[in-house]
């Protein structure tokens, strides 16, 4: 619920301040404008600012990674979320197009336990064969040695 309350609310934003800003037609050099860019790995919709992607925006690559967020300088820079063509997203803080920071802990995958009484008993047993073999092996290698 967090999550869509987040999304409407930077729509909301970005859909304001699209209204707000002139439209760049094709002259990037306005101070402040609205526009597209298309690049040869993606393209571009949002703020400009001196030809660079600056303030709202989303990039999306062709090979359909996005990024939808605030740019600073032509860079990631402040809240945004990446998502990958797979569906897996990056949600949080970026700096200088770089991640800095999740907006929520990453979710946990797995944590270690100290195996039970049983496990433990398994394994030391496991453990006891295996030298019991590795015995077995030294002193059959000894015996083929005798014999030449």
């Amino acid at each position: 619920m967090k999550k869509l309350f987040f999304i409407l609310c930077l729509f909301s934003m970005s859909a304001q301040a699209q209204n707000n800003l002139p439209p760049c037609n094709g002259d990037l050099s306005q101070r402040l404008c609205f526009g597209i860019r298309e690049y040869s790995d993606g393209k571009y919709v949002g703020q400009f600012r001196d030809h660079v992607a600056h303030g709202q925006g989303t990039l999306t690559y062709v090979n359909g990674n996005k990024y939808v967020g605030k740019w600073k300088d032509g860079q990631m820079d402040g809240q945004g979320t990446y998502t990958f063509a797979n569906g897996d997203k990056v949600v949080g803080q970026w700096r200088n197009g770089k991640f800095i920071q999740a907006q929520s802990p990453p979710p946990v995958i797995a944590a270690w336990t100290q195996p039970t009484d049983n496990e433990r008993k398994k394994l030391e047993e496991e453990k006891r064969q295996l030298a019991e073999e590795r015995r077995n092996l030294e002193e059959e290698k000894l015996k083929l040695n005798t014999k030449r």
